[in-house]
């Protein structure tokens, strides 16, 4: 089993509520981005696992607690958010989502409404189906070809290249790969093979893994943000045309973390959020990503493609006045009185929702 640094350990133990405060923001980074320690979660037991917030409930906040153990499971935590949306703490007492044995720092809402979230030894990738309270399925990973035990999960959000796929990470190789889904029929999911990228081999012993929200301070390429565990930092990657990280644009980001572990985005904010496996068992903020949003004038994404990525730039308005001038429904953005989605008409109401929404920045 995984153990945290002894010194983390160690401060834990005596009450040194800053164990976990040393975390510092790069220079590269530190005009645009600040990094919060947001303290313990009281009634979760620890190591902490991974993290996720759906956009649908963004009051709470579900998490991994007894991470890498037998009793490991996924607990609903309440959020504090400030007037900004922030998260600033937690109130009230978590509640048992679900049994996750040997929860690491991998979990995310993938496709049905399904939890995944990976194990550690055992290299497997579990999953949970809404309103159950133990695992319906788990997917061993070394039958399909990969190497040592996985440490995170993540969905590629639309807008990305290769939006939608499961991407794996192997905590003890450093490994990525791309899983191919099946339906298995009963609500959960076959992994019917993992293609792997033979150049990508993460360092630093990676655990939570996000796309960073387009649009993003000094991110002018799609990009990843990685926890990086044994390295005690968060990085980032560029990706290419398949979603991968490119190696040899990694960049520190934020300095100084003991145990970083889970990560996920608020779908509010853009925030940036991880907790460690120790190093007093925290959850930290990481401020100054772009705000997800749903915009009429984002119309497409990278490279024109239809659909929105969540950025709206001077693609969007090129596409829609070309198609509004060929009377292409792409730029059916509202239907009547200005609602959306779109009716099927191209009327001058989407012209002018669009120019409105354009202008205002959304």
């Amino acid at each position: 089993m995984r153990t945290a640094p002894m010194m983390a350990a160690l401060m834990c133990v005596f009450g040194a509520a800053a164990s976990a405060s040393g975390q510092s923001v790069t220079p590269f980074y530190a005009d645009a981005y600040t990094a919060t320690d947001l303290g313990t979660i009281a009634g979760v037991p620890t190591p902490l696992g991974g993290l996720w917030i759906d956009a649908e409930q963004p009051g709470v906040m579900l998490i991994g607690g007894a991470a890498n153990e037998a009793g490991g499971a996924i607990y609903r935590v309440q959020l504090v958010r400030d007037g900004q949306n922030r998260v600033t703490g937690f109130t009230g007492t978590p509640t048992l989502v679900s049994t996750a044995p040997n929860i690491d720092g991998g979990l995310a809402r993938g496709p049905g409404g399904v939890l995944f979230f990976t194990q550690y030894p055992q290299n497997a990738v579990g999953q949970i189906k809404p309103g159950s309270t133990t695992p319906d399925r788990i997917v061993p990973l070394t039958p399909l070809g990969f190497p040592g035990s996985t440490g995170s999960l993540t969905f590629t959000p639309p807008g990305f290249p290769g939006a939608g796929s499961l991407r794996i990470v192997s905590y003890s190789s450093g490994r990525w790969a791309t899983a191919q889904l099946a339906d298995a029929g009963d609500g959960t999911y076959l992994i019917s093979g993992l293609t792997q990228d033979p150049a990508v081999n993460l360092p630093g012993r990676p655990e939570g893994v996000v796309y960073v929200p387009r649009c993003s301070a000094l991110f002018g390429q799609n990009s990843l943000a990685v926890s990086e565990y044994g390295a005690g930092l968060i990085s980032t990657y560029v990706v290419d045309s398949a979603g991968n990280p490119v190696i040899s644009t990694r960049q520190v980001m934020v300095t100084g973390v003991s145990g970083a572990e889970g990560a996920a985005v608020d779908p509010l904010t853009g925030d940036y959020l991880f907790s460690t496996f120790g190093g007093g068992n925290r959850v930290i903020r990481v401020s100054g990503f772009a705000r997800p949003q749903v915009c009429v004038a984002d119309v497409v994404g990278i490279g024109g493609v239809p659909g929105g990525d969540g950025c709206v730039t001077g693609d969007d308005y090129i596409a829609f006045i070309n198609a509004f001038s060929a009377g292409d429904l792409l730029a059916d953005v509202v239907g009547i009185g200005g609602e959306r989605p779109g009716d099927g008409l191209l009327t001058g109401d989407d012209f002018i929702a669009f120019i409105n929404a354009f202008a205002g920045g959304c």
